[in-house]
């Protein structure tokens, strides 16, 4: 069923793909933090596993390019796959490393926002859904070795893995514990009270990445049983219904979160004296919000990668036509989780300046970034256009959405420039409801042509 040397091209490239978006990321958190040492003085362990990341994954980018041959034959893609393999996995060990032995640096410190955890958070949950969704469009499965098991031991080997991460997050997590107790003991000034507040910090980061990295695997070993029992029969597979529905809805209580922050602004406005719970349950709102619309983010983008493959199952030539769109949809994906972790850095940076500046900072944030959304939105839809103008004429239905999400665009666009936040996520809402209509739609009519055609069959 599975081509081991095809598996092993397209793991590579992935892990390549990888190396590449983390050194971005690295670069541009590494940026913003120089340029707030211009400002306030920041500590030299804050910029060093940024500086890891770049350095090591650049090496490791360099060295692949010393693996010539002038056949690009089995041979050649089985000695690329075995040094991405060793490469790939020294890059994670030194990355985590290194953060690890900056923990107790950072936990104790008030540049909070400055953390290479956040660096970390960003690039760890990327990796692994960019990482599943190129894997599921290259018809790979995560657990390819696996599958063909038995349910028994399919689940074992899952399980088994999944003690290997909390195993290798246990070993990362005790190197921070040893590397802040030496950190709190050669600081002047720290005391064993400021250890026990590092200690209960890197517990809880751990349980919090080994449990939510290991549910995340168990969410997708599931879907990928259930995959290999629908693929063959289902148009429309059961896990890519889920995760649609899901992006939908995550991204609804995004937008009902982001308008009742709206109206609580307003209040808070109005009625100044009551300032203090109004902020306590600004910051919930807030909390909520970032949740949803980072896991929408997430879910939206597996969902159509999902979508798109079970779509064009045995048409290769409409799967080629739909990669541009596609790539262009993961991209705009991508910008959006960095510009959610970069906002708080950047109103650090901007901290010092009067109100008025900083509102004016806001403000041309908030265009700039709906001029950025704008275009990738319109490129998207004019490939779609471009790429699958018969598919669009043959189906009314994706011709309307596409027509409603311009008209949606360039109405949001339009009240990016003024303070209509409120109005704007109505509108939103309004397109989370079209969505999920018109995907329940397509799924009847499926059904529909299904049923059809069996009847002409019998």
């Amino acid at each position: 069923m599975f081509n081991d040397e095809r598996i092993n091209k397209e793991i590579s490239n992935l892990k390549k793909y990888l190396i590449i978006l983390s050194v971005i990321v690295a670069c541009i958190f590494l940026g913003i933090k120089i340029y707030y040492s211009t400002i306030n003085e920041l500590s030299i362990v804050y910029y060093i596993t940024e500086l890891v990341i770049i350095l090591a994954g650049t090496g490791t980018l360099i060295g692949s390019l010393f693996i010539r041959t002038e056949i690009k034959d089995e041979m050649f893609y089985e000695r690329i796959h075995k040094y991405f393999d060793k490469a790939f996995k020294i890059f994670v060990c030194l990355t985590l490393i290194s953060f690890a032995c900056v923990m107790g640096g950072t936990l104790l410190s008030e540049n909070q926002n400055f953390s290479s955890a956040i660096t970390i958070n960003l690039i760890l949950p990327i990796s692994l859904f960019v990482g599943y969704a190129y894997l599921r469009y290259k018809n790979i499965y995560f657990n390819y070795n696996l599958i063909e098991e038995d349910n028994k031991t399919y689940y074992n080997g899952v399980f088994k893995n999944i003690l290997k991460i909390f195993l290798f997050f246990l070993i990362i997590y005790s190197i921070g514990i040893v590397a802040s107790l030496l950190f709190t003991n050669k600081s002047q000034g720290l005391t064993q009270s400021d250890f026990s507040i590092v200690l209960k910090s890197i517990i809880s980061a751990f349980f919090t990445s080994s449990i939510g990295v290991g549910l995340y695997y168990l969410f997708i070993s599931i879907f990928e049983k259930s995959f290999v029992n629908e693929e063959e029969n289902k148009k429309i597979t059961i896990p890519t219904i889920i995760l649609v529905v899901l992006a939908i809805v995550f991204n609804a209580l995004y937008l009902i979160f982001s308008i009742k922050e709206s109206m609580l602004i307003n209040q808070m406005q109005m009625d100044p004296s009551n300032a203090g719970n109004f902020s306590a349950m600004l910051t919930k709102l807030s909390n909520n919000s970032k949740f949803c619309r980072e896991w929408g983010i997430h879910l939206q983008t597996l969902g159509l990668v999902f979508l798109v493959y079970d779509s064009t199952k045995g048409d290769k030539v409409l799967k080629n036509k739909a990669n541009a769109p596609l790539l262009i949809f993961i991209l705009y994906s991508f910008i959006s989780l960095i510009v959610m972790k970069l906002d708080p850095m950047l109103l650090d940076c901007v901290k010092n300046l009067s109100q008025n500046e900083i509102s004016q900072f806001v403000n041309i944030k908030a265009i700039v970034l709906a001029c950025i959304n704008t275009g990738i939105i319109i490129a998207l839809l004019t490939t779609c256009f471009v790429k699958l103008k018969e598919q669009i004429i043959k189906h009314k239905g994706l011709l309307i959405l596409l027509v409603a999400n311009f008209l949606i665009t360039i109405v949001e666009f339009s009240l990016s420039f003024n303070d209509n936040a409120i109005i704007r996520g109505y509108i939103e809402l309004a397109w989370m409801g079209i969505l999920l209509v018109a995907f329940v739609s397509y799924l009847i009519m499926l059904h529909i042509n299904k049923n059809e055609g069996e009847e002409v069959l019998s």
